[in-house]
């Protein structure tokens, strides 16, 4: 018989098998994200490079220094582009 976690709560197996499927669950919540933001700024990366005709390695590096000259972290600068369209001058 398949006993669930819930059959016996003060059975410290069972605790520790609840405690490991939270911490699988936050795992899974973060991996996830990770992947929506390297997705975001994959995008904004190619957009820079699209517009700028320039390198995805040169896009990468104007990103940054968007996010690092704004104050804003990567993922926001990225979002913003991808979300309004907007793809910022290349600097001189």
């Amino acid at each position: 018989m398949n006993r669930s976690i819930r059959d016996k709560p003060d059975d410290p197996t069972n605790l520790e098998s609840w405690s490991a499927l939270q911490e699988a669950n936050q795992s899974i919540t973060r991996l996830k994200a990770a992947l929506r933001h390297a997705r975001m700024v994959g995008i904004a990366t190619g957009m820079i490079a699209e517009r700028h005709r320039i390198s995805p390695q040169d896009g990468t590096g104007m990103l940054l220094a968007i996010s690092n000259r704004t104050g804003r972290t990567v993922f926001e600068v990225a979002h913003e582009m991808v979300r309004t369209g907007y793809v910022p001058r290349q600097p001189p």
